[in-house]
């Protein structure tokens, strides 16, 4: 019987599982040298149940492809009994099925069958094997790998004709115009693919069009950058003086060249890098469209429309616009679909609606996709690319996994696979603080719903200490067409740019980012509100209303000296508005001692000129001495601390700063401990002139405003050091930080214990 069997299978299937059989199991069969045999084989006109008898009577076995899809298709049946009655009558069982799913329930005969599994991806291979084994053939060999059709996040080029799919309705609309215009300004957001339209699209497809008569077509293009008018010199291959002589030698210098298309990409950086020189290059643009041999486009971002309608070409620009919308759903499957294709390779329909389901309602996600099925082309199983591919995507970046309450799709993965590699790019460590400000001040923060994008004003991601060219370096990095992680946008009308995140996906799927919020969002937070009353404080006229009160403050001035600050930067506002918080609670201290000093001195006035003497040397003291304990007070609840900044001893002003300073003012000189100016504690008369009330009550400022952690003593009333002051006085207890010389510190000690302190 073997001698007259002309394929070694008659392989059964259905069009739902199409992509598979053909991707996967063909190409492995084929590889294998197996013979095989289709429906697609069948004789037109001839009724299908005999052409089915017909196959099943060549071959040596029948290979089912079973599915849920197939069990539903009644056609299935006729294979099913002649299959049986071809198999009763041989005397064998030529039947094998191959199931694609797990849990289906097969017609009684199939049921008593050991078929093949190929249910998961990894039993594709062992399946085949078993079924060569079964054959007496040798299993295939692993393919070679197709090269990838995606261009990753790269713009699409001219080169790319053949892999740039889903916009042929925008194609056929270009080149009818430009027919008609001669002069057309593409316009789109961040991300829409206004350059791949022209370059990949529209460009292959002038140059095959017989719609602008005989002859060949020059092409050239460029970008303004900073130099808009050398940069057209330069592609057009000579001065730009005399503009007609200029064109007609460009185009006798190609053949049979009988109209140049001039395409100027980008164009918004006329606007952003021109300078100078962009008012001559618009002139110049101007002449060059009444050449009747141009062809003039230009692509630019729609967030410039106010530039571009304060410009010279506006008169003719706004008759001559094509505005190119996001790929919707359908232009998007063609874009997954046919690159892959035109390889030979079967992407699987479920992979396809799951891309499609993840990108939904994202602008600019054709990138990211690209992006994504560059990686997954790393898992294709011979010429067909799996939904596995994609879900195991996770589990292949450990960094990305999953958790159960934060679950990352493929694409997720993807795209923080993408800007980790960007992030590390960017090479300087100034510029990628730069870019953790900027992401963070553009999440909206959930309050225990996910976080979200937040558009912002480009000038309000600046900070105050910024250098303003690695700030622009960066913003423009992270927004560039091979990285897309940021996105420009403009509102109608606008006049500033907004930046914004250019895909939800990198907010709930990139680690990285996740790790800037937990870690910044309650100083992020901090910040924010503090901008927001900087505002307001500028709306009411930066007067007195609206200023930080000494309790705010206590907040204000330990974030802005803080690494938070320096980290998540601010702006020239809100330190105005800080110091002007600062300098108004000042004033109204200096106001307090003003009006106690005025007090005393009435206080003084009415007892006579016998105790006038007695009164200066023993009121004004204490009164004085009590100010500076308000002072104090105010200080260490604003969180300033102090320093020891030198130790020129004797000079209050260079020894201390803020907290420390008062209360060294108030030990050394109020009190008159320091007898002989030298900025030393010489003697135990010095120590025990100040006295234990004053003490107590500096003792008692420094507990209350550091929750206990210093005064004079170290930690458990000891005298020594204290670990748990390290923030405020780097671990040291307060009397060893004012007397740094041991004499002093011993006199202290003993004074502070006969004081009970």
């Amino acid at each position: 019987m073997a001698e007259e069997w002309t394929y070694d299978l008659f392989v059964s299937y259905v069009e739902a599982d199409k992509n598979w059989v053909e991707g996967y199991l063909l190409d492995a069969l084929k590889n294998a040298k197996i013979r095989y045999m289709l429906e697609s084989a069948f004789a037109l006109g001839v009724p299908r149940i005999l052409e089915f008898e017909r196959a099943i009577r060549r071959s040596q076995a029948t290979l089912l492809v079973i599915s849920e899809a197939y069990l539903a298709d009644d056609l299935t049946r006729f294979t099913d009994i002649l299959a049986q009655s071809y198999g009763e009558q041989v005397g064998t069982w030529p039947v094998i099925p191959l199931t694609l799913q797990d849990g289906l329930k097969f017609p009684p005969r199939l049921g008593m069958l050991t078929g093949l599994k190929a249910s998961k991806a990894e039993e594709w291979d062992a399946s085949i094997d078993r079924l060569c084994h079964q054959l007496k053939l040798p299993p295939p060999l692993p393919p070679a790998k197709p090269a990838c059709p995606y261009p990753g996040m790269r713009p699409f080029s001219k080169n790319d004709e053949g892999r740039f799919f889903g916009r042929d309705r925008e194609i056929d609309e270009l080149l009818n115009k430009l027919r008609l215009e001669r002069f057309l300004t593409v316009i789109g957001a961040s991300g829409s693919g206004k350059s791949s339209l022209v370059f990949a699209g529209l460009i292959p497809k002038l140059k095959q069009s017989g719609l602008f008569g005989t002859g060949q077509w020059c092409i050239r293009s460029f970008r303004p950058g900073t130099s808009p008018l050398a940069n057209l010199q330069a592609v057009l291959g000579g001065d730009v003086t005399a503009l007609e002589v200029r064109i007609e030698q460009l185009l006798s210098t190609e053949s049979d060249a009988q109209r140049l298309l001039l395409v100027v990409d980008q164009f918004e950086e006329l606007f952003t890098q021109g300078g100078a020189e962009g008012i001559t290059f618009q002139e110049t643009l101007l002449m060059l469209m009444e050449i009747p041999t141009i062809y003039l486009i230009l692509t630019v971002r729609a967030d410039f429309y106010p530039d571009l309608m304060g410009s010279l070409l506006w008169d003719k620009l706004r008759s001559h616009r094509f505005e190119v919308l996001p790929l919707n759903a359908e232009g998007l499957k063609q874009a997954i679909i046919k690159p892959a294709e035109g390889v030979d390779v079967y992407v699987d329909p479920v992979l396809v609606e799951r891309l499609l389901v993840d990108a939904k309602g994202e602008p600019g996600i054709l990138p990211l996709i690209q992006e994504t099925l560059v990686l997954l082309w790393e898992k294709l199983k011979r010429r067909f690319l799996p939904l596995s591919a994609y879900e195991l995507l996770v589990l292949s970046r450990p960094d990305y996994g999953a958790t159960p309450n934060q679950p990352r799709t493929g694409l997720q993965v993807a795209i923080a696979y993408r800007a980790d590699a960007a992030l590390a790019d960017l090479g300087m460590e100034k510029k990628r603080a730069i870019a953790r400000r900027i992401f963070l001040r553009l999440i909206q923060f959930g309050e225990g719903r996910p976080d979200t994008r937040r558009q912002q004003l480009e000038d309000d991601l600046r900070s105050f200490e910024d250098n303003f060219q690695l700030f622009d370096e960066t913003l423009e990095y992270l927004a560039s067409p091979s990285r897309r992680l940021l996105t420009f946008s403009g509102e109608e009308g606008g006049q500033e740019r907004k930046v914004d995140i250019a895909h939800e996906a990198l907010i709930s799927g990139w680690p990285t980012l996740q790790d800037w919020i937990t870690y910044r969002q309650k100083a992020e937070k901090v910040r924010r509100r503090l901008e927001a009353q900087a505002q307001e404080w500028i709306r009411l006229g930066q007067g007195q209303g609206g200023l930080l009160d000494p309790i705010e403050l206590t907040e204000a001035e330990p974030w802005l000296r803080s690494a938070e600050a320096k980290e998540l930067g601010y702006s020239q506002s809100l330190w105005d508005f800080i110091t002007a918080s600062q300098q108004a609670i000042q004033a109204d201290i200096a106001k307090l001692h003003k009006a106690k000093q005025r007090r005393n001195s009435l206080i003084i006035a009415s007892l006579g000129i016998a105790l006038v003497g007695s009164m200066i040397w023993g009121i004004y003291p204490i009164v004085l001495k009590q100010i500076h304990i308000a002072v104090l007070k105010t200080q260490l609840n604003q969180g300033r601390h102090g320093n020891r900044i030198s130790d020129v001893y004797g000079d209050l002003d260079k020894q201390f700063t803020d907290g420390l300073r008062t209360t060294y003012q108030i030990l050394m000189l109020d009190t008159g401990a320091d007898s002989n100016r030298n900025g030393l504690l010489d003697s135990p008369d010095e120590v025990k002139s100040i006295p234990c009330d004053i003490l107590q009550e500096i003792q008692n400022a420094w507990q209350k405003a550091t929750q206990g952690r210093c005064g004079f003593y170290g930690e458990d009333g000891v005298f020594s050091a204290t670990p748990n002051c390290q923030k405020e006085l780097r671990g040291q207890n307060l009397t060893m930080t004012l007397f740094p010389f041991p004499p002093s510190q011993s006199y202290m000690s003993k004074h502070l214990q006969a004081c009970k302190i």
